[in-house]
């Protein structure tokens, strides 16, 4: 098991996910200050006092690098904090090109509004995906 600061981790499925669904490629640059992300998850629920399944999704602006080559970076929050204990998800950045994955969510209680970046784990991420491609 290899282990990091990163909230980065790969998950070898045992079959192959289809239908619908379609791979997001890894940022290749780094996002900058003010840009905007998208995050999706559950997360907790300040209105329902807990977790009700549903689906969200927020657009938020990038405020702050708070590790320097560690990757964390830190967001507001769009109005209240709905998203509380919501880690894990995507964060994704709109582009030219379509959506590319920029980071994970990293949005517990405690720790403030923010995500891992992917970008200095990109060489990582890669290595050990192909790594897992041999496996299958």
């Amino acid at each position: 098991m290899l282990s990091s600061t990163a909230d980065l981790a790969l998950i070898l499925l045992e079959e192959p996910l289809t239908g619908a669904f379609r791979p997001v490629p890894l940022a290749a640059k780094e996002v900058e200050l003010n840009d905007f992300v998208t995050i999706v998850g559950y997360g907790y629920d300040e209105i329902a006092d807990g977790f009700n399944g549903d689906r969200r999704f927020s657009k938020n602006k990038v405020k702050e690098f708070a590790s320097a080559g560690q990757g964390r970076v830190l967001i507001e929050q769009p109005g209240r904090q709905a998203y509380r204990l919501d880690s894990g998800g995507p964060c994704l950045r709109e582009g030219p090109q379509g959506a590319t994955l920029a980071g994970v969510s990293s949005r517990h209680l405690g720790q403030g509004a923010a995500f891992t970046s992917v970008v200095p784990y990109r060489t990582w991420l890669h290595t050990q995906m192909q790594r897992l491609d041999t496996l299958r």
